[in-house]
This record gives C-alpha cells, sequence and structure tokens, in this order.
C-alpha cells in the first residue's frame, strides 16, 4: 500500500467522477510505495467500487487519459491482465 498515493488520489477534487476516484483508490492502495501497482484483473476494483467490470475500463480509460495512471497501453478494451501499471502520484487533473 502507498500511503503517499492514497493521500494524494484522496486529495484529487476536479475533473474525476466518483466512480474514477473509487478505483483510483483502489490502484493507489494495491500500489508499491514507488506507484507501480499489478493490476491482477478488473474484478477487484469492480468489487471495491461498487460497479461492473465495464464500468471499470470506462475509469482506466479516463484516468489514463488525465495523466493519473499509466498502463502502458492505449487500448484498455483489448488489454490483457494482470497488467503492470502505475499511479502518477503528484500528477494533476488535465
Amino acid at each position: 500500500m502507498s500511503v503517499e498515493a492514497i493521500e494524494w488520489a484522496f486529495g484529487l477534487t476536479d475533473g474525476i467522477d466518483v466512480l474514477e476516484k473509487l478505483v483510483l483508490l483502489s490502484l493507489a492502495d494495491d500500489a508499491g510505495e514507488d506507484g507501480w501497482v499489478l493490476l491482477r484483473s478488473l474484478e477487484r476494483p469492480a468489487r471495491r467500487s461498487c460497479s461492473s467490470v465495464d464500468d471499470v475500463k470506462g475509469a482506466l480509460v479516463h484516468l489514463q487519459q488525465r495523466g493519473l495512471i499509466d498502463l502502458g497501453c492505449s487500448d484498455i478494451e483489448a488489454a490483457r491482465f494482470p497488467r503492470l501499471g502505475q499511479v502518477m502520484v503528484g500528477g494533476d487533473v488535465l
């Protein structure tokens, strides 16, 4: 768990909706101190955010477009999991 990433994610107030924030917090909670996270599947963030896997995919797309995460792929719909990604701690909403 990255306390710094969690605090940063909680501090974001503009430009992301509730689901995006919950998904970001889930990733931050699973991230190491360096911000890297192994996203084994989309079921965990879906369960944690009380949403569907499809909704989580949409949230990940928006978070990546805003530069808040980097999953190393441009097409999250076609991405295979597990996938190594990074929570961009200190990034700002675009």
